[in-house]
Formats: structure tokens, sequence, C-alpha cells
């Protein structure tokens, strides 16, 4: 049925045929404020959608494509394929490099990639292919953006790992999951918290939505927290068996276009795997193309493990004792070799964010409970200034787009609504697949969790985090760097007490420098260096300092900051190369400017600091 030759996207006639009495299938309005489809269902509870859907690959696919139709439409698929591009043009800016760039991210990784997959189902018998056909249809959009979707994330750590970090297509740290259990846990009772970290603000979080599958082709039932339009349970999952699993990107060079999109492996462990070995073997069976942490927790075990992945290897990490936490990084001795180190950044981040729920998990002593798992979802503390602030090294990240709490053993799910960070948001109860009356759920009791307690002793700081949001979105998704800069200015007059964090000074100074406001970017750099509480910020900006004087001739004030940072034994490797290179430069006794062009340094987007410290050319 599926051509390897040309990609696909034009739904093969065979499929029209069988599928055509879908298209007449009305939507029916219920009372209770959603609708019904053949045999699907849609509710509506507190700003989260509830499917349930039923049938085939195509089947199912379909009904959520026509229930959640108007959502998809301004939701999460076209900016998800967009990743890479947006990435691209980020850190190089527009011009012929970044169309190169774009052609090869189409031509050379994602295209192979998919092709690639559709062999790889076609020979098992995989038919998630129809996943992408059945949406399209039922959605009316393109199937061109539906299967180039889940290619978005891969495409961007494959750009990341070719290029060594020096191209981001979209930041490398995203996600946090955590399992806990037995003396842990309030009676016992396993508990599973998740975020869902990724650059997607404003259209992920924008329709956050509950999907029970129950497919009829003889794979298990399962059930997602995602986002409407993202037909996947991989961004965290549960099926009949209790096999609960979640990605995480790790940044690595080992990568492959001839491997697999994360979300289509999930997808098929979370259909088939009852067991850990169960979904060690089907990881085994499909390598994906990049880095990835797969948390898995299976609830009937009450064992859990992190599947660490990349293109050529792979290594499983179980738990020991009665928790387990997973972030962005390898553990494993096999695995540490194939870890990218883009920046400290990075490194940090990742392990705080771990670090940090192990440490609220001791200090739950045995009384962690759904709204004590939210409260770690949502805090805000940075165990590595021991300071409350929005990031980086938070456990809620500004990239927050869909939070979770999962206790399977009494049939409940805890999920976030509103907008990122959505864990300092409401989280609105739904049953685990086992619960799910469909005859009853409009009618049901249902808790909510308000989990309010940084919004309660925080709230200003929050709301120059959600400045610096509108911000980084004008940067991030319309390559805007002047007006970012203009969010900025406003963020630090609306919010004078409270914007004072170096995280935020330095992604102005970084937006400044790219729309060349150089004036405006030394200011922001020379208030960082004026309290310098968080060291990596007041590395960067130092050198930033220092790039800015060199550039502007100033090649003894530049000298000093240099010398300073060269001195400093805690310097990174990638930072440390760009300080010597400058260095060595300005210290030829000709040499008295070293330029700092706008495109030179390459921003990362929710974490301040840079993929690239140095022109790429």
């Amino acid at each position: 049925m599926f051509s390897l030759l040309s990609i696909p996207y034009e739904t093969p006639e065979p499929l029209r045929a069988r599928y055509a009495h879908l298209e007449s299938l009305p939507v029916e309005p219920t009372a209770d404020g959603g609708a019904t489809f053949g045999p699907a269902r849609l509710w509506r509870r507190r700003g989260v959608n509830v499917l349930s859907l039923a049938g085939d690959r195509y089947e199912m696919a379909f009904q959520h494509g026509r229930l959640l139709r108007d959502e998809i439409a301004s939701g999460t698929l076209e900016a998800v394929g967009a990743l890479a591009r947006r990435g691209i043009v980020n850190s190089v800016g527009e011009g012929r490099l970044a169309r190169m760039l774009r052609w090869y991210c189409e031509t050379a990784l994602a295209d192979p990639m998919l092709r690639h997959a559709l062999r790889r189902a076609r020979q098992v018998g995989d038919e998630s292919p129809l996943d992408g056909y059945g949406l399209a249809a039922g959605a009316g959009i393109p199937a061109r953006t539906v299967f180039r979707a889940p290619l978005g994330p891969e495409v961007a750590q494959l750009l990341l790992g070719k290029t060594a970090g020096r191209i981001g297509g979209a930041d490398p740290n995203m996600c946090t999951s955590f399992v806990a259990w037995g003396a842990r846990t309030a009676n016992g009772e396993l508990i599973i918290g998740r975020n869902t970290d990724y650059p997607l603000t404003g259209y992920f979080d924008k329709h956050p939505t509950v999907i029970y599958f129950a497919p009829n082709d003889g794979a298990m039932r399962y059930m997602t927290v995602t986002s409407a339009g993202v037909h996947n349970a991989a961004t965290g999952g549960l099926n009949e068996a209790g096999l609960y699993l979640a990605i995480h990107t790790v940044p690595t060079t080992n990568v492959s276009e001839r491997g697999l999109p994360v979300l289509m492996v999930g997808q098929q462990i979370l259909r088939m795997a009852r067991t850990l070995r169960e979904a060690e073997y089907w990881i085994k069976q499909a390598t994906p193309a990049a880095g990835w942490n797969f948390h898995v927790v299976s609830t009937r075990e009450r064992r859990a493990a992190t599947f660490e992945l990349c293109a050529e290897n792979a290594h499983v990490v179980y738990s020991e004792g009665e928790s387990h936490v997973t972030t962005n990084h390898y553990r494993s001795e096999r695995m540490l070799p194939h870890q990218l180190h883009v920046n400290r950044t990075i490194e940090t981040d990742t392990n705080a964010r771990m670090a940090r729920c192990a440490q609220l998990i001791d200090e739950a002593a045995g009384k962690l409970d759904a709204r004590r798992a939210a409260a770690i979802l949502g805090d805000k503390h940075d165990p590595e200034s021991g300071r409350v602030r929005f990031g980086p090294n938070c456990v809620s990240a500004s990239t927050t787009v869909s939070s979770s709490v999962w206790l399977p053993e009494s049939g409940r799910v805890y999920v976030a609504n509103g907008r990122a960070p959505v864990s300092q948001n409401e989280y609105v109860e739904v049953p685990t697949l086992d619960r799910l009356c469909v005859e009853t759920f409009a009618d049901a009791p249902y808790e909510v969790i308000d989990n309010d307690v940084v919004r309660r002793d925080h709230a200003a700081m929050l709301g120059a985090e959600q400045a610096y949001q509108r911000a980084r979105e004008r940067f991030e998704y319309e390559n805007d760097a002047a007006a970012a800069c203009a969010l900025m200015r406003r963020c630090f007059a609306e919010h004078a007490d409270d914007a004072h964090d170096p995280a935020l000074r330095l992604h102005h100074a970084l937006y400044a420098i790219r729309c060349d406001r150089r004036d405006e970017a030394r200011a922001a750099l020379d208030a960082i260096l004026a309290d310098p509480w968080d060291a990596q910020r007041a590395r960067v900006a130092r050198y930033l300092r220092a790039r800015l004087a060199a550039d502007a001739g100033q090649r003894e004030a530049a000298l000093a900051d240099l010398a300073l940072l060269e001195a400093d034994a805690q310097l990174d490797g990638a930072l440390r190369k760009a300080v010597d290179k400058c260095a060595r430069r300005l210290r030829w006794p000709l040499v008295r400017r070293v330029r700092l062009r706008p495109n030179d340094i390459a921003p990362m987007s929710w974490m301040a600091d840079a993929f690239r410290y140095t022109a790429i050319i």
C-alpha cells in the first residue's frame, strides 16, 4: 500500500474507499457540552478535552481529528513540524546558510527517516501510517503536516548531534518524570509525576487533551495525556497492563537518520508490552534516531527503569529502592561516552532537576500523595543557587506545556490546565482507562487540585516569567529579536522588583546582540555582573561583555574580562574555547578589534545560555 520510492503524502485510494463512510457521519453535540462521533465520545472538563476512541488505527485517528478539528487547527502540529526550521534561523539568522541547512534537514534527515519508518512499518506489520492518514482526513488538514509533525523533535535532535551542539533545533533538556511507592508514599500507593517540557508554549498547552484508546486490532487499550492533534501516547501514557512510559530528550552525537521516530517506538511499546522485560524487547527491535531516555514504570511489578537510547547503543538503568527519577542525561557507564556536552547550563539543569525531585520525595517522608506530587512538579527552587526562580535548574520549567500526576492503583490521573508553565495551575482529575465509564463520565464527581504554592508566595516572579515568555515566543517563533527586546524592556519596567534574575537579564542581552542594540546588551550584562550570584550566567555575561568591548575596539577592557575567565577553573569546554580564541586574537600586537556580528552567538530558547559562542563560519 505504501510506496517507498516517494513519500506517500496523499491518502492511498484503497484507504479512501474503505473509510469513505466516515466522511458522512455527523458530529452530534451533547447536553454536557461535548460531542459524539460514531462510537467516539468527547467531554470537556475544566479546560481539558477528554476523548474516548474505539476502532482500528485509521478510525480512532479520524475520530480524534473530527471531534477536535477546531483545536487541531490552532494547536501543535504545524508548530512542532517547524521546530528545526525555526531553530536554524534562531541559530544562524536568515540567509544562504539557513536555506542550505533547511534543505539538509528536509532532504537528508526528515525524508530518509520517514522512508525508513514506512519501510520498518511494512516489514513488521505495523500499521502506524494509518494514524497519519486518519488524523489528516478527520481534521481536514494535509497528510504531509501530520507525517512531518512527529519528525520535528527527532530532526531537531539530529541537527544538534550532527553539528556537535553548534546549531540547535530545540533546547535538549526537556521533561522530568518520577515515580515513588511503598514507604515513600501515603498508604504505599504508587504515584507517577510527569512534566512535559518543550518549546511549544502557546500551542501544546493551549489544548490539553486526555485520550483513551480502545483498538480492535489485538493491541492493548491505553491512554495518554497529550495535546489536541498529537495522536500518540509516548509523551506520557499508560496501558491496560499497567505499563507507563514517557520520553525525554538527551543530547548526543550518536544519531542517525536511519533510526525510527521516537514517538513511533513509544507508541508500539504501549500497544504491545506488558512488563519491563517486554518493553526492553521492543526497544531493542526498534532503536530511535537520536538520544532519548524512556521513563518506564511497571505498576504491577512495582518496578521502574530508564531506558537510555541513542542510534547505535542502549542500556537500561533499573530503579533502586522505592523511587526513580528520569531527566535528560545518561547515567550508565555504557552510555556516558555518547553524551553530547553542549554547555554547563544543560548539564547542571538536568542534574539539578533530578536531585531536586529525589530530595522532595525524601522530604515527603511517606506522606507523598497527589497534592504533594503536583507540588514537586510545580517546584521553582534552584538547588544550585538555593533560590526560588523561574529557571534554569527548576523542576517547573518555563516550557512545561503538560503536567500530570498518575495514581494507577486507585484509578486516578490529575491533568494540569492553563498556560505554561502549566504545573503552576489546576490539576483536574480523570479516571484511568480501567475506571472509565462512558455512560457516567459527564456527571461523575471529580477532584481539582489547585497547585497554588508558588502562585501564592511568588506571584510577581511568575508574572515576570509570563512577560519573558511573550518575548521568547517572538524570538523563537518569528525570529523577531527587536520585538523580543522591547518585550524584555517592558518586563523589567512592569516587574522591576521581581525581574532581577540573571537568567532574564542574559536573555535580554542575547536578544539585544541579535538585533544589534549593543548599549542595551551591555547594560543587561553589567546588571548581571553587579550581582553575580548565578555563576554560569555571570561567566557567559562576562564573555559577551568582552566580545562587545573587543568589537568596539576597547582592547584592554576586553582582555581584562577574558583574563578573569581564563583564570576560572570551572569554565566549561565550549565557553573556554571561545574565550581562548578571542583572547589569542586580541593579544596580537596589531589587532585592535575582534568583530561580533549579530548571528555569531546562537541563543538557546528557554535556558539562558547559548548553543554557540562564536561564529559558525
